[in-house]
């Protein structure tokens, strides 16, 4: 019996719930049919609003929209594409728009008043809505004494409503505010192809396109174009604003005949403005978007940057193409030739011919080869000369034998030469040209100082480092001929000591000699320099189970220019300091200065007589 009645009170329970729900959800029904009987305009005709416009007879203006597509188009007073955000603005407010209280005019003979009492009689702005061919007509009258809300005529005519007053301040807001600012709706993005005709100086026509590698040149000639620039250009156009817009009779100009026409494509529309002048000194430039007849003023800078374009948006970077890809670089002059090449470990070497005939190899640099690739890959011409030289352009030029011949070796690919010729007559520039373009190029004459046929400048600058397993104990500098330690001489010697020492780690000079080693330096047939110090490195095995051995390199005085050189008279080697070294190195050899020779006729081991 107790569960009957259990069971009894849940259906209970379970009924009372259901039909609490159902005065819920009949309440919220009803509650949201009375809001939307209040709607100014029904939703099946807001959502679907196609065109409509605004006639104000107080500011004397008639303005007219239209979508067109996915947008909107103004249609009056000045054809021209409407600003999206402020037309769905205007219609979010029209569908929400919702009438508070209402009378009908036939009940205004009873109150003594009149529909010019609410503005109504002439009203100062009528808003006509279109959806496809349905119509309706709001008639916004005067605000209310009482509140921010406003008069208006229902679309039928009978009755008079009460409405917030967002509505009339949207509507009496600066109606310029409809038209899109922009120049060009198409995004950086969207934009696949850029094309300029002018018109007016006869230029051929340039074109651009995107490609998966970048911006190309397709006319007037194929050519790599520079992304930055284009991009740059691009974004200065698309961010670009009409200001004030005049109508074709307003406009000092024409746009048919004689123009600038600038083309933006994307991949389903294009946009093309057409620049005309008024000419003159001071000429005015003026556009309009093709198919509108609106026109604005613009920057006679803007207009220089179009027609400079051709030149401007191309990549002056001439070997950029060949990024990281080579691995293999020859530098011909002649009959010398030089050649860095990369081996099967990764590791680079430099291979030349000796003055004898012999074949040569040194290990190069990396930091050299660094430098190299960062360089070509910045490398830019100061300005194209032709893109269709003739042999007798060749020759004039200097590329048919030129001074350098660079070829750079892709493995799978196809092989690129360099080749920088004569001097330019009237500037300090040199022609060069690429046998990946026709075209012929002027490049500043540092080129050849960045592709020197000494070997020596590629070398590693490794002068000397100790054995695998061992390391750098004691370092000592010593003046040779007195045999003055001057590390231990100097107050601060620890710190000159930590320099010296990390410099002897690694032992790297600045750049190899081509002479070799002899005592005294010879660097001339008549040059001789001595080596007035004695750079004395001591290493042992890490495990310290070994004999500690000392390596000796002799250092020259400091000299003019910050040039100082160290030899090793064990490899016979002979380079440049480091700028870094001789920096700390000067500082300590001025202040221990050589002993001077003694005098004549006394022996340097005995005290000079007194004079009598």
């Amino acid at each position: 019996m107790r569960f009957k009645l259990t069971i009894l009170l849940i259906v209970l329970n379970g009924a009372l719930f259901g039909y609490l729900l159902y005065l819920h959800k009949a309440g919220s029904t009803q509650d949201r049919l009375r809001d939307e009987a209040r709607l100014i305009l029904a939703p099946g005709f807001s959502s679907r609003i196609d065109h409509f416009s605004v006639e104000s007879t107080a500011l004397e203006s008639f303005w007219e929209l239209r979508k067109e597509g996915e947008g909107w188009e103004v249609l009056q007073p000045l054809r021209w594409p409407a600003n999206s955000y402020a037309v769905e603005q205007l219609l979010f407010q029209l569908k929400r728009l919702r009438w508070e209280s209402r009378f009908p005019i036939s009940s205004l003979g009873d109150t003594g008043r009149q529909l010019a009492d609410y503005g109504l009689e002439d009203p100062a702005l009528t808003l006509r809505l279109g959806s496809g061919d349905r119509e309706q007509v709001l008639r916004l009258g005067d605000p209310t004494e009482i509140g921010a809300r406003l008069y208006i005529l229902s679309h039928d005519g009978e009755t008079v409503q009460v409405v917030p007053r967002d509505l009339l301040d949207a509507l009496r807001r600066d109606p310029e505010s409809f038209y899109d600012p922009r120049v060009f709706s198409l995004s950086f993005e969207e934009t696949n192809a850029l094309q300029i005709q002018d018109q007016m100086t006869g230029t051929v026509r340039i074109r651009l396109v995107r490609s998966e590698n970048g911006w190309e040149f397709v006319s007037p000639m194929e050519t790599r174009a520079d992304d930055e620039r284009v991009r740059s250009l691009l974004d200065q156009w698309q961010s670009l604003e009409t200001g004030k817009l005049l109508t074709a009779q307003e406009a000092p100009v024409g746009f048919a005949g004689n123009s600038l026409r600038l083309t933006l494509e994307g991949l389903s529309r294009r946009e093309t403005l057409v620049i005309s002048s008024t000419g003159g000194e001071k000429a005015r430039f003026y556009a309009s978007r093709e198919d509108y007849p609106a026109a604005f003023e613009i920057s006679e800078a803007l207009v220089s940057q179009l027609r400079r374009a051709q030149e401007n948006l191309r990549e002056k970077r001439f070997l950029l193409s060949l990024r990281d890809q080579w691995n293999s670089l020859e530098v011909r002059m002649n009959e010398r030739t030089l050649t860095l090449q990369q081996l099967e470990s990764g590791e680079w070497q430099v291979l030349y011919t000796t003055e004898e005939g012999n074949l040569q190899t040194l290990p190069a640099e990396d930091e050299v080869l660094s430098e190299l690739k960062s360089l070509i890959a910045r490398m830019e011409a100061v300005r194209f000369v032709t893109d269709a030289p003739s042999e007798g352009d060749l020759q004039r030029f200097g590329l048919e034998d030129p001074q350098r011949r660079i070829l750079f070796r892709r493995p799978e690919k196809e092989d690129v030469a360099l080749l920088v010729g004569g001097v330019h007559p009237e500037e300090t520039l040199l022609y060069a040209s690429t046998s990946t373009s026709g075209s012929v190029f002027l490049v500043r004459p540092q080129i050849l100082a960045s592709f020197p046929l000494d070997p020596l400048h590629y070398r590693d600058r490794s002068f000397w480092r100790p054995s695998p397993g061992e390391s750098v104990r004691e370092v000592a500098l010593i003046r040779s001929v007195a045999g003055i330690d001057l590390l231990h001489e100097a107050g601060e010697q620890e710190t000159l000591r930590n320099q010296l020492h990390g410099w002897a780690e690694k032992l790297v000079v600045e750049r190899y000699l081509s002479v070799p080693f002899t005592d005294p330096l010879r660097l001339d047939g008549e040059r001789r320099i001595p080596w007035e110090f004695r750079f004395e490195v001591t290493t042992a095995e890490a495990n310290e189970t070994g004999d500690a051995a000392t390596r000796a390199f002799l250092l020259t005085e400091p000299l003019g220019g910050g040039m100082q050189y160290i030899g090793d008279p064990e490899g016979g080697k002979v380079g440049i300091v480091p700028p870094e070294m001789v920096r700390v190195l000067t500082p300590l050899m001025a202040r221990f200065p050589k002993e001077p020779p003694p005098a004549p006729g006394n022996d340097p081991g005995e005290e000079p007589e007194p004079d009598s």
